[in-house]
């Protein structure tokens, strides 16, 4: 049964503050808008956005009202009430909890829940209380792996049949970048001519010393065949453990850190790496492996998480808790040049499984299953 809705997406979260929020939300609206014959759309806006949508087929409101701020929570129901919808789509659990239409909000992780010592006790009572409400408050949640379905069932005793899992994709710029652009980027960044690479940031439940401490072993029983490992991300000045670490065992020579890259450079820097490594503890989702996939980059991961569901058999797994495994995996694919090939192919195949169409049409089904009671 089709049924035509006006659904208003709350946009606010497509700033720098929330750059995987953002890139989730931009994506989400722009594959939504191929299916003007089933819905409609009308977006809420924050006046520092930075994702802009290519497709303009959408009415939107623009506010200056903050997730952060007390005030949405009477703001923002106006601004809903004026819009006229069949559903609000909350992208963020900070959101308005009194609105008089049908709610569903898409829940990423559940972090300072699973790794609490990483808060402060205000921050996590914080993001209890309003993890709480949004989940009473809404008809129904989009849980972005079955992992994260299952921490909210746990931690949150959500229902099961009110979640639907719904997975993320990469954006369609990830690709299979040509031998120039890889080149020019390897100048942009001086990359090393053979790298194995790790984006993120060094959040201690992103591993990255984890990962470190695997490369040394790695590098002081000559196993790294000429690899270097490039670090990318941002640095989060609180947890310096991993350049310490680098400085004291003395491996910047195969360990370089690049910090912040530009968007647009990311496809050239995944392409040009030989093997993409992602060692975190926790995940919701894990974006960066799909994005490495579709640039046909070989993948070697954590077996933890929602990882080992993005990831399927297309990469070399490892127990992210003991440095030595993550060492014994990295070498075996590194010496190995007919294995990092094999899982060459597998990433462009397991990352054509995942689509932003997909991701819009699974959400539509979960808004009319939202909306039909209303109706």
């Amino acid at each position: 049964m089709v049924i035509l809705v006006k659904i208003i997406i709350d946009a606010r979260t497509a700033t720098p503050h929330f750059p995987g929020i953002g890139r989730y939300t931009s994506n989400l609206i722009e594959a939504l808008t191929s299916f003007h014959g089933q819905i409609s759309i009308h977006v809420i806006k924050n006046q520092t956005q930075v994702h802009s949508y290519a497709s303009q087929s959408y009415s939107s409101t623009i506010t200056k009202t903050s997730v952060f701020s007390l005030n949405q929570q009477w703001v923002v129901p106006k601004l809903i009430d004026k819009a006229s919808g069949s559903l609000y789509h909350s992208t963020y659990y900070l959101m308005p909890y009194m609105v008089r239409i049908p709610v569903v909000f898409t829940c990423y992780d559940l972090i300072p829940i699973v790794y609490p010592k990483y808060f402060k006790p205000f921050q996590r009572s914080i993001y209890k209380i309003a993890h709480l409400i949004a989940s009473k408050v809404s008809s129904h949640v989009i849980a972005i792996s079955e992992s994260t379905k299952s921490d909210l069932i746990k931690h949150f005793a959500v229902e099961e049949e009110k979640i639907s899992v719904i997975p993320l994709a990469a954006d369609t710029r990830f690709s299979q970048q040509t031998e120039k652009s890889i080149d020019d980027i390897r100048s942009v960044y001086s990359l090393p001519v053979r790298y194995c690479l790790y984006v993120g940031t060094n959040k201690p439940h992103k591993n990255l010393l984890g990962l470190i401490k695997a490369w040394r072993f790695l590098y002081e029983n000559k196993s790294l065949d000429g690899y270097s490992l490039v670090i990318a991300g941002h640095w989060d000045a609180r947890y310096p453990e991993a350049k310490e670490f680098v400085s004291k065992y003395n491996l910047s020579k195969v360990v370089k850190f690049i910090g912040d890259v530009e968007d647009e450079h990311l496809p050239s820097i995944y392409s040009g790496a030989a093997l993409f490594i992602h060692p975190s503890l926790y995940e919701g989702f894990g974006l960066p492996i799909i994005e490495a996939m579709a640039c046909g980059t070989a993948v070697a991961c954590s077996n933890i998480s929602s990882l080992p569901e993005v990831a399927g058999n297309a990469a070399a797994f490892f127990n992210p808790t003991d440095p030595m495994d993550i060492a014994a995996a990295l070498g075996d694919v590194i010496a190995d040049k007919s294995k990092l090939d094999s899982l060459r192919e597998k990433s462009i195949h397991q990352s054509a499984r995942f689509s932003w169409h997909q991701t819009a049409l699974h959400t539509i089904e979960v808004y009319q299953k939202a909306c039909i009671p209303f109706l």
